[in-house]
């Protein structure tokens, strides 16, 4: 992304995949995935399709995992 007033170029160091956060989340919680999903009221194999990066984090989902 480049700032157009002063020219700057901003280059991240590190990405960290959504899924990562979602783990780290659980494992803090205490929480496993099918738990999770129970929660979320989504199935468990669409919030391992989440975890790994199969399935994007939709609008909805990221207000219920806020929730959670």
């Amino acid at each position: 992304m480049v700032n157009k007033k002063e020219g700057n170029q901003f280059l991240p160091t590190v990405a960290i995949p959504p899924g990562e956060t979602i783990k780290e989340n659980m494992k803090y919680l205490g929480m496993n995935q099918k738990e999770l999903a129970m929660r979320l009221e989504i199935t468990p194999k669409h919030l391992s399709n989440i975890v790994n990066g199969h399935d994007p984090i939709t609008y909805d989902t990221a207000l219920k995992l806020e929730t959670v």
